[in-house]
């Protein structure tokens, strides 16, 4: 059960690290997309470990991450949806 408690965390880590790459690489309008959704996956991940983990500080941090991430993620799809329409 450690393991999968751990693999969990690994995850959530290694997914904020390559969303950071790509905001680092090029951030423009399609990639961000890509950046916002890796890092609410990541946070979520990490969000999970913390509280598994009984760690609050870490999970207040990760859980304002998963909040920041999903409010760009919805602004994102609300800006594309009125640019179709």
């Amino acid at each position: 059960m450690n393991f999968l408690i751990e693999l969990i965390g690994v995850i959530g880590l290694v997914t904020l690290l390559i969303s950071l790459i790509i905001n680092i690489k090029k951030r423009n309008q399609k990639k961000l997309i890509q950046f916002y959704s890796l890092q609410l996956f990541g946070a979520s991940l990490l969000c999970l470990y913390a509280l598994i983990n009984s760690i609050q500080i870490f999970f207040i941090l990760q859980g304002v991450f998963v909040i920041v991430s999903a409010y760009f993620v919805y602004e994102i799809m609300l800006q594309r949806k009125k640019i179709k329409e």
